[in-house]
């Protein structure tokens, strides 16, 4: 129904009041018409009756139904009342020829939801009651491919009337409007388009037409059986009577047309069972029926339909009734429909009220016209195919589902729309808009899923797993999904799985069964990830071993499996203080999903003691977990080393010697070292008795508890010093030997000699000398100092400590006192007299000596030095040696 105008006129009935068929016509009860024969479509009680029935009332037979107990029959109009007492006659109407009464709205009724579950009619069919098909729209599939049967009624019955059948006649196979010349207006117009409209909402496929279709109709799957039931009409009376200025020509349908339709859908839905027919769909009628009119003949054809299974879907009409619908959509078998908007807003040219079962968008519906081509139409004829197509879908989705059923589903799952029933808005009435996705869940049991386990705890960088169990009162469950993880579906169970990074972690993960309606069923588990601590491996070639005062350098690696974290380190050396110290991390791989992160660590220490130690490395993640690995490391102890300062000491023939004499006090110093912490004790030794004194690394006092426990810690290497008074009242040569010990008993020694010399202030010729060292007599000087003399000689000189001895008096007085005329012996004796003067202080080491005959002086030293030297060569001439002795002699002379 266009919103042009209404139907043309509700058909008139005959209904039973109280036992006496009244002729009705629209609006209520009218005298019988008189005049020309009326043509007029009568139920019987048994097809077999209607020859009776027509012979009684001098009737002429029209049509019969193959498998309906209706007729059409043309009686005259004095015959009417007869016809309508006679006693086979259960209903009787006027044949009174009706008016025929999309992207957008498809997502209102959850449409395209329904389609991405699958469902799309495929395995249903629906007929579409109208002007026709264009047959080869490739909206109907390739070829028309989905359009499995056609059937024409069309029955002129006046000659100002055209059969809209392909043949021309009544009756045809054929429900094209293509080539159909009666369906063209003087302008080439298709004036049998709506047909293909309505059939494209029901079950229009963009799939064969993606370029141009609009979009899916309601049910893209579905088969279509195109049935014509409109006449050619060519009177403006007929066309536009009430004089609006409808178009004429224009194409109008007969009831008896109509039934003739639902009679042959019967028998194509008993002889094609494989079809599955689910709705007829008939967007045409006209009138205002505020009450149902279950006396118009086809409620008898709606019946029959529903009995086998098939739906009967009407136009509610588009004359803005409050509360009525137009005729045959109030029959009470029907499905009626009214048209809302997108919005939800009731049309404003829809009929509504108490007798319609349901809305369906109906405004502004583009879908399919003839020649290939779309359009778009608002009316109520728009929206029923909305639930025609939905039927098919339920059907296809439900198959074993009763039609009753399916459209109690319809129903009940709508969207409710109230509206006012009367024009002050005091009465109001509700009525659902469908909604296709309700409706397919309304029947359905969701899928129950169950989890093995409440909780699951894996550790970092591990693979976390769960599995259960899911069920389907259809089963039908068609995927499941996580809300973290992956989970794969088996038959009635499931196992998930997630690949963990970081721990602790806790979340909680949906196990979601999704069955073939959309319905959901879950369960929710919690997934625990425990933090791991990080793995510590000492390098293999890690070395452990050093002397005191190396160093040690770590070398070790880590890996996380919780990847993401971070990573701080420290090595703890052994050393009972000073605790752990922070080392270097580098990170050589971040790691990744199953992949751990991996680093090395290294740090640095000297060991400033021996001793043996356990080395800790620890690394800690940015959770607080702590891993670690040690080694031992073995310091060996080096020993220290000392020096006695000589920078002093006089350098002579016959070694170096710091000098002093009698009487006065000379400070040695000596210096000594360590590699490592320990402390140094000292110790010297001048012959009388050693003489030790400590140095302490910290300058306080010794560990309490060293040895023998290490202490690596002080300062080293560690430097000491020492020094010892020499003051002698005797001369002599004291030989200062000094050992430097550490505290693990390694020691090292040092020594030095130191001449004491004697006081004298004058020197002495040869016979004194001689004297003293002869052992007669009173001695010069007390013979502890001879000695002493002598033993001076014997530390100085080279030539008495390894050429001649004179360490005894009798063997120095041997030297002074030479026999024979050798003069190597005089110039040894010269030599003893000088090194005595030195031994006595007479002379000093660095005294200058003159030389006779104007030859200048020399140092003590130099003369002394060449002296030997030429004593000591065998290669010496005599006339050296005498050059030797008289220089010798001058010594006394020094000054």
């Amino acid at each position: 129904m266009g919103t042009s105008r209404t139907l043309l006129a509700a058909a008139s009935t005959v209904a039973l009041a109280a036992g006496t068929l009244v002729w009705l016509g629209q609006g209520g009860a009218v005298a019988a018409p008189e005049g020309d024969p009326v043509r007029v479509v009568v139920g019987v009680e048994q097809r077999s009756d209607v020859a009776g029935v027509a012979e009684d009332t001098d009737a002429d037979v029209v049509r019969t139904m193959s498998r309906l107990p209706v007729a059409v029959l043309e009686v005259p109009a004095d015959e009417l009342e007869q016809l309508a007492a006679h006693p086979d006659v259960v209903s009787l109407m006027e044949d009174v020829p009706e008016r025929p009464s999309l992207a957008s709205s498809l997502p209102v009724i959850n449409g395209d939801d329904v389609h991405g579950l699958g469902f799309d009619g495929t395995g249903a069919t629906v007929a579409v009651l109208d002007t026709g098909i264009d047959a080869d729209h490739p909206f109907y599939g390739t070829g028309g491919a989905r359009i499995v049967s056609q059937f024409c009624s069309s029955t002129p019955a006046a000659s100002d009337e055209d059969s809209l059948c392909p043949d021309g006649t009544t009756t045809d196979t054929n429900a094209t409007v293509d080539g159909v010349a009666a369906c063209l207006n003087a302008t080439n117009a298709n004036i049998c388009d709506h047909g293909s409209h309505v059939a494209g909402i029901a079950a229009g496929s963009a799939a064969t037409d993606s370029t141009n279709a609009p979009g899916d109709g309601v049910a893209p799957g579905a088969q279509l059986i195109a049935m014509q039931v409109f006449t050619r009409f060519n009177d403006t009376a007929d066309c536009d009577p009430d004089g609006v200025g409808d178009p004429t020509p224009c194409v109008l349908t007969y009831p008896s047309d109509q039934i003739n339709a639902l009679n042959q859908l019967i028998a194509l839905d008993a002889a094609n069972p494989g079809w599955n027919v689910v709705a007829a769909n008939m967007s045409l009628g006209g009138g205002n029926n505020g009450t149902a009119c279950d006396g118009d003949t086809r409620k008898t054809a709606i019946d029959g339909l529903l009995t086998a299974g098939v739906a009967t879907v009407i136009s509610a009409g588009n004359d803005s009734h409050l509360n009525a619908t137009g005729a045959p959509g109030c029959i009470s078998t029907a499905f009626t429909v009214g048209s809302t908007t997108d919005a939800d807003a009731v049309s404003g040219f829809s009929n509504r009220g108490g007798l319609l079962d349901v809305f369906a968008p109906g405004s502004s519906i583009i879908s399919s016209e003839p020649d290939d081509t779309y359009g778009s139409k608002s009316g109520t004829s728009m929206a029923a195919p909305h639930v025609t197509g939905a039927l098919a879908v339920l059907r296809a989705a439900y198959p074993a589902r009763t039609v009753g059923d399916l459209m109690n589903d319809l129903r009940t799952t709508g969207v409710p729309i109230t509206y006012a029933t009367n024009a002050a808005g005091t009465t109001t009435a509700t009525t659902p808009r469908i909604d296709l996705l309700a409706a397919l869940r309304a029947p359905n049991e969701p899928p129950t899923v169950t989890a093995d386990a409440a909780t699951v705890t894996a550790p970092e960088g591990s693979t976390a797993t769960n599995s259960g169990t899911f069920a389907d009162p259809d089963s039908t469950v068609t995927s499941l999904s996580a809300s973290r993880g992956a989970v794969v579906m088996g038959a009635g169970t499931w196992t998930w799985s997630e690949q963990t990074s970081d721990g602790p972690d806790s979340d909680p993960v949906t196990i979601t069964a999704t069955d073939d309606k959309g319905e959901t069923g879950s369960v929710t588990f919690t997934r625990d990830v425990t933090n791991v601590v990080p793995t510590v491996t000492v390098d293999p070639a890690q070395v452990t071993a050093t002397d005191e005062g190396g160093t040690i350098s770590v070398e070790a690696t880590f890996a996380d499996p919780g990847w993401p974290d971070t990573h701080t380190a420290t090595v703890d050396f052994g050393t009972g203080t000073g605790g752990p110290r922070p080392a270097t991390v580098t990170v050589d791989d971040p790691g990744g999903p199953g992949a751990p992160r991996t680093g090395t660590i290294t740090a640095d220490f000297p060991y400033g003691d021996n001793g043996s130690y356990t080395v800790t490395v620890a690394v800690t993640d940015d959770d607080g977990g702590v891993g670690t690995a040690n080694f031992p490391v073995v310091v060996t102890n080096l020993g220290p080393s000392v020096a006695i300062d000589d920078g002093d000491a006089v350098t002579f023939p016959g070694g170096a010697y710091v000098v002093t004499e009698i009487g006065e006090t000379a400070t040695v110093e000596a210096d000594g070292s360590d590699p490592g912490s320990d402390d140094l004790t000292f110790t010297w030794d001048d012959g009388s008795g050693p003489i030790s004194i400590t140095s302490f690394n910290d300058g306080v006092g010794p560990e309490p508890d060293e040895p023998p426990t290490p202490t690596p810690l002080g300062t080293f290497p560690f430097f000491a010093s020492d020094d010892v008074d020499v003051n002698e009242t005797v001369p002599g040569v004291v030989e200062l030997l000094l050992e430097l010990a550490d505290d693990d008993g390694a020691t090292a020694s040092d020594d030095l000699g130191v001449i004491v010399t004697g006081d004298a202030t004058s020197t002495q010729g040869q016979g004194w000398w001689k004297h003293q060292y002869s052992g007669k007599g009173k001695p010069h000087v007390d013979p502890a100092f001879a000695a002493g003399y002598l033993e001076i000689v014997d530390a100085v000189s080279s030539v008495f400590s390894e050429d001649t001895s004179a360490l005894t008096p009798s063997e120095a007085h041997a030297v002074l006192q030479p026999t024979g005329g050798d003069r190597r012996d005089r110039a040894r004796a010269d030599l003893l007299l000088a090194w005595l003067e030195l031994a006595s202080g007479a002379v000093s080491w660095d005294a200058t000596v003159p030389l006779g005959g104007g030859q200048g002086s020399v140092g003590f030293l130099p003369l002394m030095f060449d002296a030997e030297e030429t004593i000591l060569d065998p290669a010496a001439t005599n006339a050296e040696l005498q050059d030797v002795s008289k220089d010798l002699s001058r010594v006394r002379h020094a000054g």
